[in-house]
């Protein structure tokens, strides 16, 4: 691997280290949410994803006390097993309570909101969707499909300079929007969703999706892929 993630022991912020800038047996670091200096033994193991970082002046835990390691081990008794839940994304499993995956990178808190949002936007829209003409019947002599009343262009359901449309989707491409989460390193099943999408004739749907993933991390490569196709 080209680099290492490290957190920082004080809020768990995650970071990404190419590991040819790694000049030192103990490279410090400032993070830049709380402010705290943290460093971490140099060089990592080269199989190692995500390396243990102690903050300035803390020394890791073999070194704190010269006790053999049976004789703490019989004094602490068996560590309890640490709760983990999967990223929804990578499926990556995290300790929980951890801000944003250790595997992706992706903030779980953004990638919840964005979701509630899509689906209470959605909603609303179906809600309130007016009911065209040519449905209920425009009476005689009044063309259909335009609103009666109003300027050709007027109810066009956008108005100047506020907000954004919701985006609504039939059930099945929301369907097919989960199993891309459920699977999303695969890119074959984004393929899939896209493909689905020109067929409708309709993209704004995975376009939303895909904006929301990259608002939740920037980084996410395949969101970008996909979002540019």
């Amino acid at each position: 691997m080209d680099s290492v993630k490290i957190r920082c022991p004080k809020c768990e912020k995650l970071y990404s280290v190419k590991r040819m800038h790694i000049q030192t047996g103990r490279p410090e670091f400032q993070c830049v949410q709380c402010q705290s200096k943290f460093w971490f033994e140099a060089p990592p193991p080269p199989d190692e994803e995500i390396v243990a970082c102690y903050l300035a002046g803390e020394e890791p835990p073999s070194l704190k006390s010269n006790a053999p390691s049976n004789i703490m081990q019989r004094a602490s008794g068996p560590s309890a097993p640490v709760p983990t839940f999967p990223c929804p994304v990578c499926k990556t499993e995290n300790p929980k309570g951890s801000p944003d995956c250790g595997g992706c990178g992706i903030v779980f808190s953004k990638l919840k909101t964005n979701s509630e949002r899509s689906t209470t936007e959605s909603s609303k829209s179906n809600q309130s969707a007016p009911i065209s003409d040519s449905a209920r019947g425009a009476p005689r002599g009044e063309p259909r499909g335009e609103p009666r009343g109003e300027p050709r262009g007027a109810g066009s359901g956008v108005a100047s300079g506020v907000g954004t449309p919701s985006v609504s989707a039939p059930s099945d491409m929301r369907q097919l929007w989960e199993e891309v989460l459920s699977q999303y390193e695969d890119r074959s099943a984004h393929e899939k969703f896209l493909r689905v999408s020109l067929e409708k004739k309709d993209l704004r749907f995975a376009s939303q999706q895909y904006r929301n993933m990259i608002e939740a991390n920037p980084h996410d490569e395949i969101a970008l892929e996909m979002r540019n196709k």
